[in-house]
C-alpha cells in the first residue's frame, strides 16, 4: 500500500498509478487508515486530468464525476463526494442516481433537512426516497413520522414483486433500528414497543410489518424465545421469501440453541444473498458451536472474502474483526499451517 502511494506521489500525471492506487486504497478498509487521505488525492488527480476544466461539459465528463463521486463514497469521504455529485446535479439535479448518491452521503454526514429535501423530489413511491427519510427521521428522534414511512415502505414491498428483495433488504436495516438499541454505535435507537397503543395505530392493519417487528423485538431487544418462534411462525405464513424474515428465523433457533434449524434458514439467506456477511458468520458460529470445525473455517475464509480488513465505519458491528478472532481459533483447532 505505501509503495503504490509513493509511485503515485512521484508520478502524478501518470494515469496508470493513479488508477492502481485508487483501487488498492479503497479496498482496504482500515479503521482510521492514513492512505484514504492519500487514496483521495489520487482520485482529484484523475478528475483533473480528463477535466481540467472544472465543469460538467458532457457525457464524458459526467462519467468521470460519477467514478469519483463513488470511490471517495468507499472511502467515506463523503463532503468530498458531494462536491462531484453537486457537479453532476448542475446539469440535471432531478436525476435519480444523482438524488440517491446525494441523499446518501447526506444521511452520513447526519445532514437529515439536507437529505429529506433532496428525496422530496423524488417520486412518491420511489422506495429509496421513503427509506432515506425514515432514517432522517430515525435520527432526528421523530419516531411516530419515521414508522408512518416504514409502513409506506411495507405497503410499497407487498405492491411491488419484481423488486421484493431489494425492498425487503431497506425494510429490514428499518426495522433493526426501530427495535434495536445498539450499545456500540453512537446512534442509539430502538423505539419500537410491542405494546404501545399509538404505534399499533400507526401499523393498522399492516400485519407483515406488525410481526416483522415484534419478531425482531423478541429475538433483539427483550429475548424470548418461545415469543419470537411463536411470531416468526405466523410471520412466514405471511412472507417465508424474504431475506430479512429468513435471517430472523434463523436468529431465532439460534437463541433457542436449536442450530440444525438455525441453518436451514440461514442457508437460504446465503443462496439468495451471497454477500450477506452476518449470515455467514452466524453460520460460521453455529459450526464451530457444534464441532463442525472444518465448515466454519470455510465460512470463515469466504467470509475473509468479503469483508479482507476491519473498517468499523463500513463493517458497523465489526464482523470482520471477530471473524478474524474466530479464523485464528480454528486455524489451531484444525492444525492449519500457514
Amino acid at each position: 500500500m505505501e509503495d503504490i502511494l509513493a509511485c503515485a506521489n512521484a508520478h502524478p500525471d501518470n494515469l496508470f498509478v493513479q488508477f492502481a492506487a485508487v483501487s488498492y486504497g479503497t479496498s482496504y478498509k482500515v479503521d482510521g487508515g492514513p492512505h484514504y487521505g492519500e487514496t483521495a488525492i489520487c482520485i482529484n488527480r484523475i478528475v483533473n486530468i480528463f477535466c481540467p476544466q472544472e465543469d460538467v461539459v458532457d457525457a464524458e465528463d459526467k462519467e468521470v464525476y460519477l467514478w469519483a463521486a463513488n470511490r471517495l463514497i468507499d472511502i467515506g469521504y463523503y463532503e468530498n463526494a458531494l462536491k462531484y455529485i453537486d457537479m453532476l446535479m448542475q446539469t440535471d439535479e432531478n436525476e435519480e442516481e444523482n438524488i440517491l448518491l446525494a441523499a446518501f452521503c447526506y444521511n452520513k454526514l447526519g445532514l437529515t433537512d439536507q437529505c429529506i429535501e433532496i428525496v422530496s423530489r423524488l417520486p412518491e413511491d420511489n422506495y429509496y426516497g421513503t427509506y432515506y427519510r425514515a432514517l432522517s427521521l430515525i435520527q432526528e428522534k421523530e419516531n411516530d413520522e419515521a414508522l408512518k414511512e416504514i409502513v409506506k415502505l411495507c405497503d410499497i414491498l407487498e405492491s411491488n414483486a419484481d423488486e421484493k428483495q431489494e425492498i425487503g433488504v431497506l425494510l429490514h436495516e428499518l426495522a433493526q433500528k426501530a427495535v434495536i438499541y445498539d450499545n456500540v454505535q453512537v446512534h442509539k435507537y430502538g423505539f419500537y414497543n410491542p405494546e404501545s397503543e399509538e404505534q399499533l395505530k400507526i401499523i393498522g392493519d399492516n400485519e407483515l410489518l406488525k410481526l416483522y417487528l415484534d419478531a425482531m423485538y423478541y429475538c433483539y431487544r427483550d429475548i424470548q424465545t418461545e415469543e419470537a418462534e411463536k411470531t416468526i411462525e405466523q410471520l412466514l405464513k405471511i412472507d417465508n421469501e424474504l431475506i430479512g424474515v429468513n435471517f430472523l428465523t434463523g436468529i431465532s433457533y439460534l437463541e433457542a440453541e436449536k442450530y440444525d434449524e438455525a441453518l436451514v434458514y440461514l442457508e437460504k439467506v446465503v443462496e439468495t444473498r451471497p454477500d450477506h456477511i452476518a449470515a455467514w458468520y452466524t453460520i460460521s458460529y453455529i459450526y464451530d458451536k457444534t464441532g463442525r470445525y472444518q465448515k466454519a473455517y470455510e465460512c470463515c475464509l469466504k467470509i475473509k472474502e468479503l469483508v479482507s480488513s476491519t473498517d468499523h465505519q463500513f463493517d458497523v458491528y465489526g464482523i470482520g474483526y471477530h471473524n478474524n478472532q474466530l479464523l485464528l481459533q480454528l486455524e489451531k483447532e484444525l492444525g492449519v499451517e500457514k
